[in-house]
């Protein structure tokens, strides 16, 4: 990374930098300081649909908005699985005929989701229950505390203050109930409660809540001042040997 920012500063022929993890520590810390930073939106489902259809026409191949909306899902609206997804088809070497399930579920494409967008999809209303749960796996150690510290922010217009306020009461109980069960996890290395956890700590808080983020997604304060009660009682603990009669 070091080699990369000198070679920037150096250069004269511009240099373009692709990364997929915005939030990685090296690209937010170091790299995106010496960048023009653009951000780049996954293209939506009606863009990508048009393009399939310009696609489908010219080649001849007969389809319906049904069916490439469900290629476009199955492919988690990557354009080119899309175009690849209807030459095999018009090829007829799927083996399966367009749009059905066999085939939507062999071309589905196996996506890693990183913390961020995790957390983003755990707190939107879009996400069903059960997604909410998968969600957590995508990395357990972090998903509650990106719950415990957003969760405050998540609401939907025309709800009342009153209401919004049981909703948060009902979020809290659940995260307070999560994390009774998560030190059961780890103090007694009781894993086949992971599923409770995700349930208690993440699902059903977002569910109770039931809207979407309205600030930006904070990064969990939990883990900085940790980092700092750890460094003090270390501190603490050299002071009181330092300072021991014998």
């Amino acid at each position: 990374m070091a080699e990369l920012i000198a070679m920037i500063k150096r250069t004269q022929v511009p240099i373009i930098c692709i990364c997929n993890d915005r939030q990685k520590q090296n690209i937010r810390t170091a790299l995106s300081w010496h960048c023009y930073d653009l951000r780049f939106q996954r293209p939506r489902v009606e863009q990508i649909r048009a393009c399939l259809h310009k696609i489908a026409k010219a080649e001849g191949i007969r389809s319906s908005d049904t069916v490439l909306d469900q290629i476009i899902e199955a492919s988690n609206h990557d354009i080119r699985q899309c175009i690849q997804t209807l030459h095999l088809h018009s090829l007829g070497l799927s083996g399966a005929s367009l749009g059905s399930k066999a085939s939507l579920q062999a071309e589905k494409k196996d996506v890693a989701v990183n913390a961020f967008e995790a957390a983003r999809e755990l707190l939107s209303a879009e996400t069903s229950l059960m997604e909410k749960q998968e969600r957590f796996f995508s990395d357990y150690s972090w998903m509650p505390l990106f719950v415990h510290e957003n969760y405050p922010n998540v609401s939907r217009k025309g709800v009342s203050r009153m209401e919004q306020i049981a909703k948060l009461r009902r979020a809290a109980d659940s995260i307070a109930c999560g994390d009774l069960v998560e030190k059961e996890v780890r103090t007694h290395q009781a894993w086949h409660l992971l599923p409770d956890v995700a349930m208690l700590s993440c699902a059903l808080p977002a569910k109770w809540l039931d809207g979407f983020l309205t600030k930006k997604l904070e990064f969990p304060q939990w883990l900085g001042k940790n980092s700092t009660a750890g460094k003090r009682q270390r501190m603490m603990r050299e002071l009181s040997v330092h300072t021991y009669s014998k």
